[in-house]
């Protein structure tokens, strides 16, 4: 029974000084584990940040791309406005518009257009025309906010070139339609300007 207490003193399992080194193990233990969570935390947060600037990055860059993209000829070069047509509710023809070439209008040079009428339009329509790349992102907030406030659209927030967007290509009056009416002005106003 000695030899064995004397062996286990001399081991470091029994005496005042073994009861230190267990509580040092036991810490180093603790502190290796606790090392070990921090590492596994670090690489989890590091994942879910990568994936996340992945979410974010990748549609941006998707939609910096489609917007650098050539614009379709009939954006770019649209071709004679068709006539218009009033009907009344038997199909009878009531009125007809058309230029001297058989369409409803034509397209006129910016030099041609009186410049107080432009002014006019601009005042009327998008104030902030010139300050802008397509889409007014303060109009934007005020008619999101004054829309959830109503909780109805009472207010569009739609540039000059959104609403050319919308001509050109029609979408639905909703916030998915909203953006891709933003997506088609910024790209305009890119090819365009």
């Amino acid at each position: 029974m000695q030899q064995r207490a004397r062996a286990a003193v001399r081991a470091g399992l029994a005496g005042p000084r073994s009861r230190w080194r267990r509580t040092q193990r036991a810490l180093a233990a603790v502190r290796s584990g606790v090392a070990r969570m921090r590492d596994r935390w670090r690489s989890r947060r590091r994942a879910l940040a990568l994936a996340f600037s992945a979410l974010i990055l990748a549609p941006l860059a998707c939609a910096a791309a489609w917007i650098a993209w050539p614009l379709p000829d009939d954006v770019a070069r649209p071709g004679p406005v068709p006539g218009l047509v009033l009907e009344d509710r038997y199909g009878r023809v009531l009125r007809t518009t058309r230029a001297p070439d058989g369409s409803r209008g034509g397209w006129l040079p910016l030099a041609e257009i009186d410049p107080e009428l432009i002014q006019a339009f601009i005042a009327a329509e998008d104030r902030r025309f010139f300050d802008h790349r397509g889409v007014d992102l303060r109009a934007a907030a005020r008619a999101a906010r004054d829309n959830l406030a109503a909780r109805r659209i009472v207010a569009g927030g739609s540039t000059i070139t959104m609403q050319l967007a919308r001509m050109l290509r029609p979408a639905p009056r909703t916030w998915l339609g909203k953006a891709r009416q933003a997506l088609w002005a910024l790209r305009i106003e890119a090819h365009l300007d």
